[in-house]
């Protein structure tokens, strides 16, 4: 099932290529530096490519070391075992899986810097060696890396800084309990020769009482990015105090955008032999409910928004693996026997497939490939897909607006001198005509701008304002205990700066959209309007082709115009990443925060492409339709004395332009076809 999420992603990524290069063979796209006026929001067959290739689908995977994290990604990713046993919690790195032609490990150790703060860090006392609170944590977990270091010896300090690059068999050595470089390894890529990992990044974080700043900064960067984030619980003790931290800490401050969740080990609960049993339907209840009630006494509003739609997976995960490993391992190693006699007796069942069935790892890949084939493919695939489609689209008003010259210029030919005088003047009133209309059009787009502007300024300085109330909240609660144990505020103020970012985030793209389907309302009635006088003062003049034309191109292309606003890469937050700091600098940092919040730059960003759409349309009416019939008019009345001479010439052009027409629609219909089959769900006109 795994596989097939990941093939079906990168078989329509693949489809898509295919349709660039068509597209490209077919003359749609501009070359590289070389777009006309009409292009710009074109992209080329390079840039599609690139685009495709850079952009990775990419899962995060956190949770508590006994929720069995490696065991799922083994059973997930690889079907078998690949992954070697967890670290402690306290040594456990970043990692990432993805693919690479040559199978390898690559390790990035710590900074010479980092490692100071990591012997700065351990070298602090505690007040009770016992407590689990963040801080006390932090400082345990740097004592056990830096003890762990101590067999590197003198070869320690020449490590720092570097990276290093192994065989796959020595993955252990970096991640393993007992591994020789665990303690100094920050992160670790490993790269598998295997097609299904082909642009996907599977990211299994820390998460959590990181000692190291720069690695949590890191981890919460590439959660940030991650498509979908997998938290796994412990079915033993679901959604307990830990899971709750990473919950809250890991996932609630780095901005995710869609959270799974799964309860591993659901046969030691729905199993169990000894103590309260619970059905499936009640540990998700149970889950669910407590992820609730957390919520809400956190007050963590959008964390709340992100959660209440997710269903938490029971999962079995090492059942689910022993089903895929290979059968004979299965069958003939001690381990592997002993756990396939466990789950026969409690599941009352021998057959591989009904284990698999009863490990629920469908369910969760399932509830992934909605994520990745709807959501991601969606937002991946849209502005290729349309700018491909707009390629073709102004081929196609090229190819009508060159067969309705050669039309007007075949008729022209058997007009008297005084019929195209007469002409030329309707043209002129024509163009006044819509000339007004357009500057209606853009007296209507301004308006719809305005609208949604101050719509979306509002929804701004209200997520601005909301997380800045909290952030005093929090500060409030700041006590002398806190400060005692050298509790950071930092991390819960960062936690409210991203929700006020994702907010943000999520007004700006919902008034965006918004504003794009009132302009384009607009657009379709003024062009009706257009179309009807141009119809009244030139009564021999079809335009009807050439205004839908022009729609279909006004349609694509405001899909293509969606551009990201360089403030959501550019946060401005920094003022939260200090180790420690006082009640007071921190209210500081809270008025910072709250004036350099990029409230007039999102709301001008947002709208600042649409207002093009009025260039476009007069441009498609009067500098591609109305100004070329007036040339056309000039020149017949110029050359009066030679149009039995140009008729044959005339004839030709007109029948070249139709076949030329005719061709580029065949294309198009085709491509649209195409199109449909990579993700009718992205597709502008749908």
């Amino acid at each position: 099932m795994t596989q097939e999420i990941f093939e079906q992603f990168n078989a329509k990524k693949e489809q898509l290529k295919a349709l660039a290069h068509k597209a490209d063979e077919y003359g749609w796209l501009p070359k590289d530096g070389k777009k006309g006026q009409d292009e710009e929001t074109v992209m080329s067959c390079r840039e599609i490519l690139q685009k495709l290739d850079d952009d990775k689908l990419v899962i995060g995977v956190i949770g508590q070391m006994k929720a069995g994290k490696s065991t799922f990604l083994n059973a997930f990713a690889f079907g078998d075992e690949v992954l070697p046993a967890a670290t402690t919690p306290m040594t456990a790195s970043l990692s990432v899986i993805t693919y690479g032609e040559k199978e390898e490990v690559v390790a990035e150790f710590y900074s010479t810097a980092e490692w100071k703060e990591m012997e700065y860090r351990a070298a602090q006392e505690v007040e009770d060696e016992y407590a689990d609170d963040p801080e006390t944590l932090k400082i345990k977990a740097a004592r056990e890396l830096v003890q762990k270091a101590a067999r590197l010896g003198s070869s320690l300090q020449s490590l720092l800084g570097t990276t290093r690059h192994d065989k796959v068999d020595q993955l252990t050595e970096y991640v393993g309990a007992d591994g020789k470089y665990v303690a100094i390894t920050k992160s670790v890529t490993l790269y598998k020769n295997m097609e299904l990992l082909r642009g996907v990044e599977i990211v299994d974080t820390p998460g959590f009482n990181d000692p190291v700043v720069s690695r949590e900064a890191r981890t919460r960067e590439f959660l940030s990015k991650a498509d979908a984030v997998l938290l796994l619980l412990y079915a033993g003790r679901p959604f307990d105090a830990t899971d709750r931290e990473i919950l809250f800490k890991t996932v609630g401050s780095a901005g995710t955008g869609r959270v799974l969740v799964g309860i591993n080990k659901h046969d030691t609960v729905t199993r169990a032999k000894y103590g309260e049993r619970m059905s499936e339907e009640q540990l998700i209840e149970y889950v669910k409910q407590e992820m609730k009630n957390a919520c809400r006494e956190e007050g963590n509003n959008s964390l709340n928004e992100l959660l209440k739609d997710t269903t938490p997976i029971p999962l079995a995960a090492e059942m689910a693996l022993l089903t895929l490993i290979p059968r004979e391992k299965a069958l003939s190693s001690e381990k592997w026997k002993a756990i396939y006699q466990r789950y026969s007796d409690d599941f009352d069942t021998g057959d591989f497939d009904e284990l698999r069935k009863w490990s629920r790892l469908d369910r969760m890949a399932t509830a992934l490939g909605d994520v990745v084939n709807k959501e991601k493919a969606s937002i991946l695939f849209r502005k290729p897909l349309n700018s491909i489609m707009a390629a073709g689209q102004n081929k196609l008003n090229a190819c009508i607006a060159e067969m309705k010259q050669a039309e007007e210029a075949k008729k022209n030919l058997d007009l008297s001198k005084d019929d195209l005088e007469e002409k030329k003047e309707d043209l002129a009133k024509a163009k006044r005509k819509v000339d007004r209309l357009i500057g209606h059009l853009s007296n209507g787009i301004n308006v719809k701008i305005f609208e949604q502007k101050r719509k979306l300024r509002t929804a701004i300085e209200d997520a601005r304002d909301r997380a800045c109330g909290e952030m005093d909240s929090v500060i409030d609660k700041f006590g002398v205990l806190d400060r005692l144990k050298q509790n950071n505020l930092y991390p819960k103020l960062r936690n409210q700066s991203d929700n006020a970012y994702k907010n943000a985030r999520r007004s700006y793209d919902e008034y965006q959209l918004s504003a794009r389907k009132d302009i384009r309302k607009v657009v379709e009635e003024n062009l009706d309007d257009i179309n009807d006088k141009l119809y009244k003062h030139l009564d021999d003049f079809d335009a009807i082709d050439m205004v839908r034309s022009l729609k279909e191109k006004i349609l694509f292309s405001t899909e293509c115009d969606e551009k990201e606003a360089p403030a959501f890469s550019d946060k401005k937050d920094s003022v939260f990443f200090i180790t420690f700091t006082s009640k007071e600098e921190a209210s500081q940092a809270v008025e910072q925060f709250k004036r350099e919040f990029p409230v007039k730059s999102l709301t001008e960003d947002c709208f600042s492409e649409l207002p093009k759409i009025v260039d476009a349309v007069r441009k498609g009416i009067v500098e591609e339709i109305i100004d070329p019939l007036g040339e056309l008019l000039q020149e017949a009345i110029d050359e009066f004395d030679q149009r039995e001479a140009k008729k044959a010439e005339a004839a030709r052009r007109l029948e070249k332009a139709q076949e030329q027409k005719a061709l580029v629609e065949k294309q198009l219909a085709e491509m649209k076809k195409e199109a449909a089959a990579v993700s009718t769900a992205v597709l502008a006109q749908d």
